[in-house]
Parts: C-alpha cells; sequence; structure tokens
C-alpha cells in the first residue's frame, strides 16, 4: 500500500469514530486494504494515527492470522492503540471458526454467568464440532470456573494456551483457578505469564503483588 492510502485510512477511522457506523466502515476497509496490509502498518508505522486506525480496523475485519500483529501493540507506546488492541484480539478469537460456531460461542458466553452447567454442555457440543476452536475451550473454562470445577477449568485453559499462545485471558484463568485452590505459586506463575502478554493488565498486576506479600 503506497503512502498516499495512508491518509485514507486514518480518515476513515475517523469518520468511524464520529459516525459508528460499522458496515460502511468495514466495507471501506475491506474494499481499499487487504489484512496483511493492516497489519504491515500497525507493526511497522511510526503514525500514532496510523497505527490506531490500522488496529481498529483489524478488529473489525481481521481473521486470526493477525494474532500475533495485534499482540504486539499491547505493547505500544500508545494507550489507546494498547486498549483498541486488546479490544481487537477478543474479537478475533470470538470469531475464529466458522460463523454458525461464532454465533454459537456468543450464546455460550451469555449463559455463564446465569446457567454456567448450560453453557458447559453447549460448549462441549461446540467443541465437538470444531476441536481448534480456542475459544470455545476457554469459555467452558470460564463455566467451570464459575461451578468450582477448578482441575476442569484449568485443563481447558492449558488447551486455549496451546492452541493460542497469546491468550492473556487463559493465562490468567489458570492463575485465578490456581489461587482458589489456595495453591499461591503456581497463581503467581500464571498471573506473571498473563501479565507478560499483556502488561496492561492492571489488577492483576496488583493481585501478583498483594500474593508475594503474602508468600
Amino acid at each position: 500500500m503506497t503512502s498516499t492510502s495512508q491518509p485514507l485510512l486514518v480518515q476513515l477511522m475517523e469518520e468511524f469514530v464520529r459516525d459508528q457506523d460499522v458496515d460502511t466502515f468495514c466495507d471501506q476497509i475491506e474494499t481499499k486494504f487487504s489484512v496483511s496490509t493492516l497489519c504491515r502498518l500497525l507493526e511497522s508505522s511510526t503514525d500514532t494515527r496510523m497505527r490506531r486506525a490500522s488496529v481498529l480496523a483489524l478488529g473489525m475485519v481481521g481473521t486470526i492470522r493477525c494474532n500475533e500483529s495485534v499482540a504486539q501493540s499491547l505493547y505500544d507506546d500508545d494507550e489507546v492503540v494498547r486498549q483498541w488492541a486488546e479490544t481487537a484480539l477478543w474479537t478475533l478469537w470470538f470469531r475464529d471458526c466458522d460463523e454458525s460456531h461464532t454465533a454459537e460461542l456468543q450464546i455460550i458466553s451469555a449463559l455463564i454467568p446465569h446457567d454456567p452447567k448450560r453453557a458447559v454442555a453447549k460448549a462441549t457440543a461446540l467443541i465437538g464440532q470444531a476441536r481448534n476452536f480456542a475459544e470455545a475451550f476457554n469459555q467452558r473454562a470460564i463455566a467451570y470456573w464459575r461451578l468450582g470445577m477448578y482441575d476442569a477449568s484449568i485443563n481447558d485453559c492449558q488447551t486455549v494456551l496451546e492452541l493460542n499462545p497469546k491468550h492473556f485471558g487463559a493465562a490468567s484463568g489458570l492463575g485465578q483457578c490456581y489461587l482458589d485452590k489456595k495453591e499461591y505459586a503456581q497463581a503467581v506463575e500464571w498471573f506473571e505469564r498473563a501479565l507478560d502478554i499483556n502488561p496492561n493488565l492492571d489488577d492483576i498486576s496488583k493481585m501478583i503483588q498483594e500474593l508475594r506479600n503474602e508468600m
């Protein structure tokens, strides 16, 4: 993509921030930019506005192939880029499958606070259809945790990290499970792993310090 296209991406971002028209933004991005170009701009641009626009666009139209590029942006110098990168990653993870599986996962996620047992059953069925869908394992891990089934949650979190090593949510989930099991050294280890992936997890950072003070 030539330098003359770079202002267009920033312009599209500014229009989206103003109008909040998701469909128009996505259509324009997909027409004008390839996902690989957006990744390259995110990784290499010295213009903060370009990195913001790139990570916003990748969150809207990117695929799991952008996972590494977006995860690197969790260390960006700009706070907005870091915040948008975290949001983009969750979006990428949820749609790392076909549309029907993504829709089912959204239903499962909404069920977890109210009916975690049913969420586990539905997530298990989804995993049977999509064995490499990391976020399905992660959502089941959350449901297991809500049921107090910490070992089952740990197993699922470990599977998530095998499929997606950048999944700071699964790493922090492991930390929470070990904390609830009162295995504090392992809790700290996994909380630190989550913080290594995403240094913006302020609550996790505070928790690590509190645990270290008590150990």
